[in-house]
This record gives C-alpha cells, structure tokens and sequence, in this order.
C-alpha cells in the first residue's frame, strides 16, 4: 500500500475496528480523557479475539499431537507384529520325542535358509504347511518320496544335505516337517 505507515497491514488486518477510527486511539493517549475508552473496547476484544485463536489453535495443535503419537503407536504395533513370531517350546507345540529331535535338526541346518512358522522364506522358501500342499515350491507333488529326495540330494539353490544327515536325523526331519 503506498503511502502506508508500517504497522498498517497489522493494524487493517488484526484489529479493524481500530484501523478505522485512528484519531479516537491517538487520543486515547492523552488528548481527550473519555474518547480512550472506546478504544479500550475495542483492544479488548481483539485481544478476546486474539485469545480465542490462539486457544483454538492450541487445542488443534494437541490434537494433531495425539493423533501423530496414537499413529505412532500403531505403526510400532504393526512393527513389533511383523517377522518371525516369537517361537514356542515343543511342548506348547505339542511335539512328542521325534518330531522335537526333528525340530533341531531343523533348526541346526535348515532354519537359515527356511522358515517353519511363517508365509515368508529368508533365502528358500518357506516351509510352513508344507505337507498341507498339493504340491512343493519345486513343482513336485508334496510327497515325503520328493520331499527327502530334495532334502538329501539337494534342488537348484538348495545344497545336498544326504551326507551332513543321518538317516534316524531325516527321519526326525520328516516327523517334524508334517507338524508344521
């Protein structure tokens, strides 16, 4: 605005009523005793106004707060639920003698590769429901016949592990890969 004094725009903006009689808030200052309280009105309610505002503002800045730490913690939620669940004795598992023995030859040579509790492998796939499959991640119908011969002789990325096992061990193995 040309030819505007600084502190216009604020004055316009904020506190109009106060931009359109200047002469009442100059003699608020001193030069005729009553004209100040109609000023003194009109501060008064635009500092209402201005506590109003701010206390609006406050209160949505709270509850965007709320809603980032209530969105916060549903994304920790979500984290900590994904992954591996947390792994169960063989008892809670309901394993008996041999299919736990399996389940630490299991763990002792397949688990780095295969999970037994999840949908997802780390570097094959997983085995979970293996045995409740019409067929094995290779193609082949899910077996024991296939199953061992992939365990012993080994399948694409899969290393052989007929040498490393010992029969009663495969044995175990199978036992515990029809619990999963």
């Amino acid at each position: 605005m040309p030819g505007a004094r600084r502190g216009d725009f604020f004055e316009t903006v904020m506190a109009p009523e106060a931009a359109v009689a200047p002469k009442r808030r100059n003699a608020a200052f001193g030069a005729d005793p009553g004209a100040g309280k109609d000023e003194d009105a009109i501060l008064s309610r635009n500092l209402d106004h201005t506590l109003q505002f701010n206390s609006s503002r406050t209160g949505s800045d709270e509850r965007l707060r709320r809603g980032a730490r209530i969105f916060a913690s549903v994304i920790l939620l979500l984290a900590a639920g994904c992954g591996e669940p947390t792994p169960k004795t063989d008892v809670e598992l309901g394993l008996n003698a041999r299919q736990s023995s399996g389940r630490r030859v299991f763990e002792r040579d397949c688990a780095a590769c295969h999970s037994a509790y999840s949908s997802s492998g780390s570097k094959g796939p997983s085995l979970k429901n293996l045995f409740h499959k019409k067929f094995l991640p290779s193609g082949l119908p899910a077996k024991d016949r296939f199953v061992e011969q992939t365990i012993v002789g080994g399948r694409n990325m899969m290393p052989p592990m007929g040498e490393a096992l010992t029969r009663q061990e495969l044995d175990d193995l199978m036992s515990y890969l029809h619990t999963l």
